[in-house]
């Protein structure tokens, strides 16, 4: 790298909100690497199941509410 990491680090710095965004998902993306899309497909295969184990009642859901409570409450004690 011919320029130090300092001076990159105050130039993002110097981005406005929608570049530094826009920075991070290229960086995330490189360091995530390339797409898999058998893994997508398998997720959205997931997803359908799940749907449909709510909406036949084999599976309840929690409000999100409750299950902050429960943490916090854990996390108090």
């Amino acid at each position: 790298m011919t320029r130090a990491l300092s001076l990159i680090e105050d130039e993002i710095r110097s981005l406005g909100t929608a570049d530094k965004e826009r920075l991070l998902q290229l960086i995330w993306e490189e360091l995530d690497g390339p797409a898999d899309a058998q893994a997508d497909s398998e997720w959205l295969r997931e997803v359908a199941r799940r749907s449909a184990e709510i909406d036949s009642g084999a599976l309840s859901t929690i409000p999100a509410t409750a299950v902050f409570d429960r943490v916090l409450a854990k996390l108090e004690k």
